[in-house]
């Protein structure tokens, strides 16, 4: 019964807060489960996938112990997960091609200026090579990576849980993509 209008003047007046900006980024890890609905709201909502190696999403997510995720408590649980991830974000990326951009973190480590400004084209936004100055203290972030944030792109977590990547070794079997 209520209509699109409505949610988009609920959203934006429940966050307040984001009046005064132009854009803003919303990392919960379920937008992807939302994203018909997101879109349905905000039309030209710009997703950005941030993909890496999976096997360090799963280690990672495993590892934080989010205590509100309810499917990040257990590897089979994360791994069931990230399997339908995969499966949605498949039929996501050719219904949204114009909505979505991937970006790959080993391709943003080994190559930060031409993934940025890739990144800075979809959101119609000037390039600077500014960007690259974490010093400055004109960002607001509010997430559990906002200190990785000031460290800026770097190798430090490339490949950080490589050494337990057997752990998943029993489940390659049931999810081939963990062979990749």
């Amino acid at each position: 019964l209520i209509n699109n209008n409505s949610l988009y003047d609920f959203y934006c007046n429940h966050f307040s807060e984001l009046q005064n900006f132009k854009r803003f980024t919303d990392k919960s890890l379920q937008n992807f489960v939302f994203m018909d609905f997101i879109i349905s709201i905000f039309p030209k909502a710009k997703f950005i996938h941030c993909t890496r190696d999976i096997k360090e999403n799963i280690i990672g997510i495993f590892k934080q112990q989010f205590d509100n995720v309810p499917w990040a408590h257990t590897i089979e649980d994360i791994l069931e997960y990230t399997d339908e991830y995969l499966k949605l974000m498949k039929i996501l990326n050719k219904k949204y091609k114009t909505n979505i951009l991937e970006i790959n973190y080993s391709n943003l480590i080994t190559n930060k200026e031409k993934e940025t400004k890739k990144l800075f084209n979809f959101l119609n936004l000037k390039w600077s090579n500014k960007i690259f100055d974490f010093s400055t203290k004109s960002f607001f972030t509010n997430t559990s990576s906002k200190h990785q944030i000031k460290e800026g792109i770097n190798k430090k977590h490339l490949n950080k849980y490589y050494d337990y990547y057997f752990v998943l070794d029993k489940f390659k079997e049931k999810y081939s993509w963990l062979d990749l």
